[in-house]
């Protein structure tokens, strides 16, 4: 069974470097809860110290055809979704892989909320490799077209 635990355990900590560096403010090191405006609660991947940005973080990447799976583009829509469930000043989903960026902006245009920021910051090719290698045996597991 493919152990997907590696890339939140890379990815995330990068992912939150990178805003750091790009936004000038500090995140936690962490997923935490956050209480939902319908009462609810959820894990974000990206929150400021001071709560006011709020994200989360997909590492999804398209199949040899250019496209992607389902499942990754409701689990994008399920994480869409939930950021418009909570209350921040700015509201970001961070994608780290270009062919996938470039297709679900194709695909969600006109169909996301305006307040959610839809970003991309790339992975350097170590993390990359490890991630596509992770990826590559999900997809098997799941009868799936190896990813590109």
């Amino acid at each position: 069974m493919a152990n997907t635990k590696i890339l939140s355990q890379l990815i995330e900590p990068y992912v939150r470097e990178r805003l750091r560096e790009k936004i000038g403010c500090e995140f936690y090191n962490k997923d935490i809860k956050l209480k939902l405006v319908t009462g609810g609660s959820h894990k974000f991947d990206i929150v400021s110290l001071d709560k006011n940005i709020i994200g989360d973080i997909k590492s999804h990447q398209t199949r040899e055809n250019g496209r992607a799976g389902v499942g990754s583009v409701k689990s994008i829509y399920f994480d869409i979704y939930m950021l418009s469930l909570v209350k921040a000043k700015r509201k970001i989903l961070v994608l780290t892989n270009k062919n996938f960026y470039n297709f679900f902006k194709r695909i969600s245009t006109g169909k996301t909320p305006l307040d959610i920021e839809i970003m991309l910051i790339e992975l350097p090719d170590d993390i990359k490799t490890k991630a596509k290698t992770v990826h590559n045996i999900a997809s098997k597991e799941i009868g799936k077209n190896n990813i590109k």
